[in-house]
């Protein structure tokens, strides 16, 4: 029997689209969850668990000309507001009226931190798509990153189906277990999120840090000898610890595009000495190299930290 040529069409398009379903990859799905981040305007409740604490805020990312503004209001106590933009993020806390400036030559999302370049990532990587699931009460795909070595954890992420926007985030340690969760409850999509000032505070309630700009390797303190792969420098700053002091505390920001190490150099200080800490995600080294105090953090595995910091050379 002949099919007529409806009939046909219908069939032909159904293959066309199964086939394009089954040739999505997971870093396809990741490249659109990282275009959506930055191109929508969303809003909703987000709930942050970190160190077996839970933390309520509403979340808003507004958009308008290229420009992009990221903003946190608590929804338990203390009350405070963190807005983010071009590099700067400012927290107010509303008891007060105080508030806290952090100056940075980074974007980097409250959410997660993503690179464009998926394919570099992929090196250090493993990316597999874990089937849908249900976030918010709307479809995901559940998407796996798996380090290839252990110098880094894995992750869990649920991208909606729709808007390839992130709605759930894991950060899962070497053994499988949770370190850190980013959930959203309810998300709406409002064509249009009103910015907010950051410059409604008083100049005398606002303290800021790490204005510095970023510096040349060739003006560094120390040298770093041992870097783990995949981990590249995002910027170097030195920030004086008061206002009128000279003294500086150094700092190098690494990163590999989705875990990143602080590295830190300080005085000495004689109530401290060697000695490797863990507190949730985040794992510590500190380390006395003469006069000088070495912190090395990040929230990686205890054996980056350590690698990093046992290779660490003052010049």
């Amino acid at each position: 029997m002949m099919l007529n040529h409806s009939v046909f069409f219908v069939l032909y398009w159904v293959v066309v689209s199964l086939a394009y379903a089954e040739e999505q990859t997971a870093a396809d799905y990741l490249g659109k969850m990282r275009q959506a981040m930055h191109t929508l305007n969303y809003q909703g409740t987000v709930v942050f668990m970190e160190n077996g604490v839970l933390d309520a805020v509403h979340y808003r990312h507004a958009v308008a000309n290229g420009r992009e503004q990221e903003q946190l209001i608590s929804l338990n106590s203390p009350a405070r507001e963190i807005i983010r933009e071009a590099g700067t993020v400012q927290c107010i806390f509303k008891e007060t009226g105080e508030a806290v400036v952090d100056h940075r030559p980074l974007n980097h999302s409250f959410l997660i931190d993503f690179p464009q370049d998926i394919a570099r990532l992929e090196q250090f990587y493993q990316f597999e798509i874990k089937g849908m699931e249900t976030v918010a009460m709307r479809r995901c795909h559940r998407i796996d990153i798996l380090p290839r070595d252990d110098y880094r954890y894995a992750w869990r992420i649920w991208v909606d189906k729709d808007v390839f926007l992130p709605l759930k985030i894991e950060l899962l340690d070497l053994a499988g277990k949770t370190l850190e969760q980013v959930v959203f409850t309810d998300l709406s999509l409002p064509a249009t999120i009103p910015f907010i000032s950051l410059n409604d505070t008083a100049e005398d309630k606002v303290r800021h840090i790490h204005r510095a700009t970023n510096k040349a390797q060739a003006t560094w303190p120390f040298i770093l000898e041992n870097i783990p792969p995949g981990f590249e420098t995002q910027f170097y700053s030195e920030n004086p610890i008061h206002k009128t002091s000279e003294y500086s505390v150094s700092h190098l920001l690494l990163s590999d595009g989705l875990s990143s190490v602080s590295v830190y150099l300080d005085k000495a200080d004689d109530s401290l000495g060697d000695s490797q800490q863990g507190l949730g995600s985040v794992n510590s080294v500190t380390r006395i190299l003469g006069d000088k105090l070495l912190v090395v953090l990040g929230k990686v595995p205890p054996k980056t930290v350590q690698f990093i910091a046992e290779g660490v050379v003052l010049k």
